[in-house]
């Protein structure tokens, strides 16, 4: 027992006694009576030394009483030093995290800089230096894209640009210079049309983003119930029916803009399309090089991936035609 608390509390021999290691162990978070118990074991042991004709039940107790203080003294530090660490490694990741934001705000603000002053080269690194630090946003892609198209590379603002609505569908400047680029761009796919009703319910999806009806999803929700309160205490009999017709009006809205915010989510989450980054692409009938050509697609255009086998993506582009095409000629939006 001296040997284990004098190790446990970093306690020199020479320095150690039983009422010392009992302060210590409260200090370090053991409970009073536990050290207590320990000090009345250490006595029990000393007089047990003078008292050879003590039974073997009494030292068996005594064992027993031991193993279970030191089972609690282990707890009680090894659970305050848990603490302490873990307090250390939160407050050194908040450190590390405001480190990290300072940084990027400053290299967001030499950017800009940068770009305003039309050095986009200087600019492009360092908003992808941002990137590559996973301060990801909406903004950062477009301006990317901005980067990019600046310096005549359409195809990569093309993907820069879906990046950004990817996050943010309700980005105007973003959606209107994607289609500036894609003008610029050698290929010319006329999309087949969408049926009216899908497109409106698509057009009525991006008019907020997904954080956006989030919040509508709240504020919708907390009408319903103070509507539902409203049918549960009115007196009126009238207003009773109003308040249960408007609850149920609210309830449907509700449930319209959690599902415009999940599936903007979802498409924020997904790996489902691509821009074409080779400069000539063949799209081929099978998997593999052996396939029949079936048409030819350039750089910058914009491809949905319906199946991967190895490393060939089965693609359609915007008018409907689909084939296989190596991964190695497109990248992921």
């Amino acid at each position: 027992m001296e040997g284990y608390i004098c190790d446990k509390l970093m306690l020199a021999p020479a320095d150690y006694t039983k009422e010392k290691a009992g302060e210590m162990m409260v200090s370090r978070g053991v409970k009073p009576e536990t050290a207590d118990k320990f000090i009345s074991i250490i006595d029990g042991c000393e007089m047990a030394r003078y008292a050879p004709e003590s039974d073997i039940n009494a030292m068996e107790i005594q064992y027993q009483s031991s193993m279970t203080v030191i089972s609690q003294i282990e707890s009680s530090i090894g659970n305050n030093a848990n603490k302490k660490d873990s307090a250390k490694k939160a407050l050194m990741l908040i450190f590390l995290l405001s480190l990290s934001l300072s940084m990027s705000a400053q290299s967001w603000n030499e950017a800009n800089d940068k770009y305003a002053q039309g050095d986009y080269t200087s600019a492009l690194d360092s908003y992808l230096a941002i990137e590559s630090s996973d301060m990801v946003s909406a903004d950062l892609y477009y301006n990317i894209a901005n980067c990019y198209f600046k310096l005549s590379n359409a195809p990569r603002a093309v993907l820069y640009y879906e990046r950004a609505l990817k996050l943010n569908p309700s980005h105007e400047d973003a959606a209107n210079n994607l289609e500036i680029a894609k003008a610029s761009v050698l290929d010319r796919i006329d999309e087949v049309p969408q049926f009216i009703l899908a497109q409106w319910v698509e057009d009525c999806k991006y008019m907020l983003s997904s954080d956006g009806w989030a919040w509508v999803t709240i504020v919708l929700f907390s009408m319903v119930l103070l509507f539902t309160i409203g049918f549960r205490q009115l007196a009126k009999r009238k207003a009773r029916k109003t308040s249960f017709a408007l609850a149920c009006v609210i309830f449907m809205f509700t449930l319209c803009s959690l599902a415009f915010s999940l599936s903007q989510r979802a498409d924020a989450l997904s790996e489902d399309s691509a821009v074409v980054l080779s400069p000539v692409s063949s799209v081929k009938s099978s998997p593999g090089n052996t396939g029949t050509s079936l048409f030819i697609i350039h750089e910058g255009t914009v491809v949905e991936i319906k199946d991967i086998v190895g490393d060939w993506y089965r693609v359609t582009i915007a008018d409907g035609r689909e084939g296989w095409i190596p991964a190695a000629d497109i990248e992921m939006i």
